[in-house]
């Protein structure tokens, strides 16, 4: 038999009885032996059998057995040989459950039922939650029933969680997928499986890359939400639920015989609908919304049809539809012009709609009458133009959209001519470059849609403008989106909205910038890079950037940070000067990747995520008093033979503090860095103390700011005491 981990008792008694009636004193001790869900009892899985949940002696609350609201139970005791734990005689009430073998070889557990007993989940208005360690294939098989909501986390191990008997109940339930995948309704087993119903909306979330796969959903779900970037949640049977299905991220999939309701409105915010369906299948749902972000539709089986009805769009939506070896057809559609327009792209990205109501036509059916080096009017039912080489005005133009096809990289001199458009595409196979003092007002829909594919880069020297009708946004991103570059003084006043790729202000240049006025909506990567001084408020947003992508400081410039952004992607600095105009400017959990440049604080203090170093870099302190404070950095990985200087360090005022011990950095992460030039030690706190040169043994303790006897710094063997 394995070595097994220690197991202590936990059983939450009441308060003192002394002194009470006999009558009372045997009411009270009823209660706590009884498995109702008045009485909260903790317990741990003891022995390694299998066994009844009712049998006392096999628990660690022995001479009781766990459960109750709130209660804590685990299954991890270490099991020589897979075993089945059965919940018999009456149904059970758990807070928190955590399920799984912790010692190798790992085998598994069974939670079965038996009698009609079920496993309720209640955690007294918490949350309750269902933890997998992921080390096995271990399976529920009794019922779940709600009284709470739902979090099953999975681990990071790459193993899987079958929860095989089903889900009903009042809750609602939420996946938080590791690497492994979480079968609910029973992705690999058969028989006996009842799905989820009668419960609220179903999420997939989590930073795994893990899969969740629902064999059935019932009718009396109310929305399927696929919230994941990294995890995909997999619909394998026939569903039931007419709410809404909606992906923000991610890519939700039909897989087989899965199928979703017709009634169900499918919501589309930055995610993917994977169609791969059995041969023959149709998918129709009752209408299709696109929010802000970019998302796909991708049909893969030649005789499938995915039918998405009348589509509306919200400004900053995007909506490709890629791979069509089947067919995806659409109803009318509605935007805020009521035009299908440049929002839609198809097959690999180089083609776009664009008429009025129903699905309109397809530029690039037009592309064999286009002259190079002109721009044409390529359309009737409403005027685009399309070109494949150099193309010059020699006139003012005012249309819906304008599509660069050509194979060569391209010039489009607008000389001191002005362009009205809704949308601007680069379609072609390289890049487009747009130059001239015309500027670029945005059409009368008051969005001007910029797409890109297959990293195709495009550079607007113009100032692009409001119309005069109201304030007016742009929105970039396509498949595979590549570089947007502005380097005009633009005015337009709606907001911008990155939905993937990059927008990128400036290019080594003293230009580029964005009005104070309109919010950036970052689900790329937003790139400052001027050479000189650029500040939120008056050189972009003063708004808060937010959205889910990365902020780089590129240019040799500063770039001051004013606002209390909020955007999650990395925060990278490869060139100039990131500094901070307030405390907090960056959102908490942005990893720092200090990739060439200066991260100056301003003497203020900032919480962040992960530390990353690819290239020497500096971060300067300066005045004031800066606590820094990153998240545990040892997993990340560091370029070698570079540096990381911390400079204007003051003793007793400032502090760096990266993880909370001395395991937040590797020794050979923190051989790299020096503090005011001195080599940096690391406490059992995870703040960062400099160390007086050889060979006196005293440092200078950042918390303390006093010298205080250290002994040795960290020996090569990893001692982390000092």
């Amino acid at each position: 038999m394995k070595t097994s981990p220690s197991r202590t008792p936990s059983i939450r008694s009441a308060s003192s009885v002394f002194q009470l009636p006999a009558t009372l004193l045997t009411f009270v001790a009823a209660l706590t032996i009884s498995p109702s869900a008045f009485a909260q009892v903790d317990g741990n899985w003891n022995v390694d059998l299998a066994g009844n949940w009712s049998a006392a002696s096999n628990w660690s609350s022995t001479p009781t057995v766990p459960g109750g609201i709130g209660s804590v139970v685990n299954l991890t005791f270490d099991i020589t040989n897979n075993s089945a734990v059965t919940i018999d005689t009456t149904s059970r009430t758990v807070g928190t459950l955590t399920i799984g073998d912790p010692v190798a070889p790992i085998k598994s557990y069974y939670l079965l039922a038996s009698g009609g007993a079920t496993l309720i989940m209640d955690n007294g208005g918490a949350g309750a939650v269902i933890n997998y360690l992921g080390f096995g294939f271990d399976e529920i098989s009794a019922p779940i029933v709600l009284n709470d909501t739902l979090t099953v986390n999975s681990s990071a191990s790459g193993a899987s969680v079958r929860i095989k008997g089903g889900i009903t109940g009042t809750g609602s339930v939420t996946f938080n997928t590791g690497s492994g995948p979480n079968a609910a309704g029973g992705n690999t087993t058969t028989g006996g499986i009842t799905g989820i119903n009668n419960i609220g909306t179903i999420t997939n979330s989590g930073s795994g890359v893990g899969i969740t796969s629902l064999l059935a959903v019932g009718s009396n779900v109310t929305d399927v939400i696929q919230n994941s970037a990294t995890s995909a949640l997999y619909l394998n049977g026939i569903n039931a639920y007419t709410g809404s299905t909606i992906i923000n991220s991610g890519q939700l999939r039909l897989n087989g015989a899965g199928s979703i309701l017709s009634s169900s409105p499918l919501v589309l915010g930055g995610g993917t609908l994977n169609s791969l369906q059995t041969a023959g299948s149709t998918q129709a749902f009752a209408s299709t919304t696109v929010n802000r972000g970019f998302s796909t539709v991708t049909n893969g089986t030649a005789t499938n049809t995915v039918a998405l009805g009348a589509i509306t769009r919200s400004t900053g939506g995007l909506l490709n539809i890629s791979s069509l070896t089947g067919t995806t057809t659409t109803a009318n559609t509605t935007d805020s012009s009521g035009i299908l327009g440049t929002w839609i792209t198809t097959g690999t990205g180089t083609s776009l709609r664009y008429a009025s109501g129903g699905n309109g036509g397809v530029i690039t059916a037009h592309i064999s009458t286009v002259a190079a080096a002109n721009l044409s009017d390529v359309t009737s039912a409403t005027t685009n133009y399309s070109f494949a080489a150099n193309a010059t005005q020699t006139g003012n133009i005012t249309g819906n959209t304008l599509q660069y096809i050509g194979s060569a990289a391209a010039a489009w001199n607008t000389g001191n001519f002005g362009v009205t458009l809704n949308g601007l595409m680069n379609g072609g196979n390289n890049s487009l470059t747009q130059t001239g003092t015309g500027i670029i007002t945005i059409g009368s829909n008051k969005e001007l849609v910029i797409l890109s594919n297959n990293n195709r880069a495009i550079s607007l020297a113009s100032a692009i403008a409001d119309n005069g009708g109201g304030a007016s946004a742009i929105t970039y991103g396509g498949p595979s989106a590549g570089v947007l570059t502005l380097t005009g003084g633009n005015t337009y006043t709606g907001g911008t909205n990155i939905a993937s790729g990059t927008l990128q202000l400036g290019n080594n240049t003293t230009t580029g910038s964005l009005s104070a006025t309109g919010a950036i909506v970052n689900n790329g990567v937003f790139i400052i890079k001027r050479s000189n001084a650029v500040a939120q408020g008056t050189d972009f947003s003063s708004a808060a950037i937010t959205g889910t992508g990365a902020f780089t400081q590129a240019g040799t410039g500063t770039t001051t940070l004013n606002a209390l952004n909020t955007y999650t992607g990395a925060t990278t600095i490869s060139a100039g000067t990131l500094a901070l105009g307030a405390a907090n400017r960056i959102a908490d959990t942005s990893n720092l990747v200090m990739a060439g440049g200066t991260f100056a604080t301003g003497g203020f203090s900032e919480t962040l995520g992960t530390l990353t170093l690819s290239a020497s870099s500096i971060i300067d302190l300066g005045s004031g008093t800066s606590a820094l404070i990153f998240a545990d950095s040892s997993g990340t990985t560091w370029g070698s033979s570079i540096s990381l200087s911390f400079i204007n360090f003051t003793a007793g005022t400032d502090s760096i503090r990266i993880g909370t011990s001395n395991l937040g950095l590797t020794s050979g992460q923190l051989s790299q860095i020096t503090i005011n030039g001195l080599a940096a030690i690391i406490d059992s706190s995870g703040y960062l103390v400099s160390a007086i040169p050889e060979p006196s043994t005293y440092a200078i303790f950042a918390g303390a700011g006093m010298l205080i006897f250290a002994g040795v710094r960290r020996k090569a063997r990893g001692s982390r005491t000092l």
